[in-house]
């Protein structure tokens, strides 16, 4: 982002609280990924998103009630306040390409693993809570 803010910049923007929507962000990004990362350390199952057959038990509650990526939600998000906090439109574009390309490259795989590990627990779990939120 910070190459893309000093070579690609698409004009400027400041407002008085903006270190302040900042830190909220970044704040409110933490919550689903702390959430996320109890909840796995609670069922003893890994965190590690290179090897999801390493995954030992399918996590449906709290953050996961409301979203299938609050790891990946938070990065979002933390993206969002250093695109923010860059003070210039051009880091804004990163932010849908980091979506497409987590979406593609990480979590379309990671799913087709749990759906052929957990079958029909998970392909329900899909049909009830979004990918995002």
């Amino acid at each position: 982002m910070a190459l893309v803010s000093h070579y690609a910049p698409l004009g400027y923007f400041d407002f008085s609280l903006k270190n302040a929507v900042v830190i909220a962000i970044c704040f409110i990004g933490s919550i689903p990924g702390f959430s996320a990362v109890y909840l796995f350390s609670k069922a003893k199952t890994t965190l590690d998103p290179r090897n999801p057959k390493r995954t030992s038990q399918l996590v449906t509650s709290g953050i996961y009630q409301f979203t299938r990526n609050p790891m990946y939600l938070s990065l979002a998000l933390y993206l969002l306040a250093a695109a923010i906090y860059s003070g210039t439109y051009s880091p804004f574009l990163v932010l849908p390409v980091f979506i497409g390309l987590i979406s593609y490259l990480q979590i379309a795989p990671e799913e087709e693993v749990l759906r052929a590990m957990f079958g029909q627990e998970y392909s329900e779990y899909c049909k009830k809570v979004r990918r995002w939120c």
